[in-house]
């Protein structure tokens, strides 16, 4: 369970089998949100793709993040973009991989530039806190841009079951209009 190619594909079972538990004891939300793989859990419980499809996508992604031979890292910064974004851009090997609210966000890439950032970030006095190891930090510069990787990286999508369907790549809650049958998680909304 250690290897992306094995963690991901078990999350995505787990995540996917516990809303059907509670679909099953007559728990209907009305939204239902991702992030990152809980993205594509999203938009299976809400009907975007077949259990199969998404299956398939979620082991391929895994196959191509367990590809990345650098290791690296993530951690939680409390601090906004802004602030964050100009000691990463010195990085070829970092990004902010996630904005999760207006003063915190995630940084994640290469180990030894990782750990310079958040050293700098620390003698700031920015709290940098859970980091996370993992092959070529899953969200950041170290999975080549040709493979899809987003430096701006994503913030989780969502999809709204019997009120359309909508995900977003740079935050927010989507406002439920109906989405093109081809729009998958991830991509840019028409």
């Amino acid at each position: 369970m250690h290897r992306t190619r094995h963690a991901q594909p078990a999350l995505f079972v787990l995540e996917y089998a516990l809303a059907q538990l509670w679909l099953s004891w007559g728990v209907r939300p009305s939204v239902v949100l991702g992030h990152s793989l809980g993205e594509l859990t999203a938009a299976t419980v809400a009907g975007l793709f077949t259990p199969a499809d998404a299956v398939k996508a979620v082991a391929a992604r895994a196959r191509l993040m367990d590809s990345v031979a650098a290791s690296g890292g993530m951690v939680a910064v409390r601090a906004d973009a802004d602030t964050v974004r100009p000691l990463v851009e010195k990085y070829d090997d970092l990004a902010v991989a996630a904005y999760n609210a207006p003063r915190q966000c995630v940084v994640s890439g290469g180990s030894a530039s990782l750990d310079e950032v958040t050293a700098e970030l620390r003698a700031r006095g920015v709290t940098v806190t859970a980091r996370l190891g993992g092959p070529a930090a899953l969200r950041g510069g170290g999975v080549p841009r040709h493979r899809g990787a987003d430096r701006r990286g994503t913030s989780g999508s969502a999809a709204c079951g019997g009120h359309g369907r909508r995900g977003t790549a740079r935050g927010g809650l989507p406002d439920l209009e109906a989405r093109p049958p081809r729009y998958r998680p991830g991509s840019s909304p028409s």
